[in-house]
């Protein structure tokens, strides 16, 4: 038995919510609330009409929908108050092209953007000298982007490194550090860089 999850949620959430007065067509998915006239509006009002540029890669494309559209308008949320975004999809579904729409659009001169692709053969050390490439020296030990950039690192495939005989996936334990700290830790023994 298939069950529409938006759907019971809507339904969840219209009741719960007796004393906000709900479009009486579609689901809570359907609408956004805008900040102007504090009303629940279609996202469908906010797609663009398309056009094609021949210019660009047709893999490159976005024809633009109400998801992508829901999509982009949380992205820009998020990245707007520095929170980490993830896209989980199946492949093929349009995460990098999306993201990759997104990052191109922010301003050169408030952002840095650094692309990091995993594969079956990226390790923690292999991902901390990438990530510190685009870093410069500001006091002491301390490192961060260029200037009074904001640093954006766009990790693509997270789901292709090994995974180890111990079940952990090595770069995402640096990437989790970073997240949890703000920074992460380097010590050399001898010739080689170890990250922890």
């Amino acid at each position: 038995m298939l069950i529409d999850y938006r759907l019971e949620f809507s339904r969840w959430w219209i009741n719960e919510f007796k004393t906000i007065k709900f479009p009486s067509q579609g689901t809570v998915f359907d609408y956004y609330i805008d900040p102007e006239n504090k009303r629940f509006m279609p996202w469908t009002e906010k797609i663009p009409q398309f056009v094609l540029n021949i210019e660009i890669p047709l893999q490159a494309v976005i024809v633009h929908t109400t998801e992508t559209i829901r999509l982009r308008y949380f992205l820009d949320l998020l990245v707007a108050k520095q929170w980490p975004v993830m896209l989980v999809g199946n492949a093929g579904t349009g995460k990098s092209v999306l993201m990759g729409d997104k990052l191109s659009s922010l301003n050169t001169d408030d952002y840095a953007v650094q692309s990091v692709p995993f594969n079956f053969y990226t390790t923690s050390a292999m991902l901390q000298s990438v990530l510190e490439k685009s870093l410069e020296k500001k006091s002491g030990r301390n490192y961060g982007p260029p200037g009074a950039k904001k640093l954006i690192y766009f990790i693509d495939d997270m789901n292709m490194p090994e995974v180890d005989k111990y079940g952990t996936v090595a770069p995402h334990t640096l990437i989790r550090q970073h997240m949890d700290h703000g920074h992460w830790y380097v010590h050399t023994f001898g010739s080689g860089l170890f990250a922890y």
